[in-house]
């Protein structure tokens, strides 16, 4: 994920817009994975994010 991270943050403009999309596609890709992860491990971050998601939608 950090590596992906990286990438965008060097994006120049040079770069196409779909380049760009996809790199966020794969970080958004990478980052629920490892939510999913760690909710596996600690079962009160899955309420937590549960809290979190609800809350913004108030």
């Amino acid at each position: 994920m950090l590596s992906s991270l990286f990438i965008l943050a060097g994006c120049s403009s040079a770069a196409s817009y779909e380049e760009r999309e996809e790199l966020r596609e794969s970080i958004d890709y990478e980052t629920e994975f490892i939510i999913e992860e760690l909710a596996e491990q600690y079962p009160e971050i899955k309420t937590q994010i549960a809290d979190a998601e609800a809350m913004l939608l108030e």
